[in-house]
């Protein structure tokens, strides 16, 4: 049996997107446009990351939507509060 890898082994492996998922109170706010921004954690390792695809825990349980990155940047939690 092959196996599969879950993770790119190296850049020219990886893709050009990431899954954020999202608790299903989100879901009305999400689907209207209404969310124009969202602040992780953790973001993504790489910076050729164009693509989110928006995941949609329980009820929903599915991937909703996507959207292209427009920028990506660190930011103290201090600025972030500030946003």
């Amino acid at each position: 049996m092959k196996r599969v890898a879950l993770k790119s082994d190296s850049r020219s492996d990886a893709s050009e997107a990431i899954v954020v998922s999202f608790d299903s109170r989100w879901f009305e706010q999400l689907r209207s446009g209404n969310i124009r921004l969202f602040l992780r954690k953790r973001g993504p390792r790489s910076t050729s990351t164009h693509w989110v695809y928006v995941y949609v825990a329980a009820p929903v349980s599915s991937i909703v939507g996507r959207f292209r990155i427009q920028r990506h940047e660190v930011v103290d939690l201090e600025s972030a509060l500030s946003l």
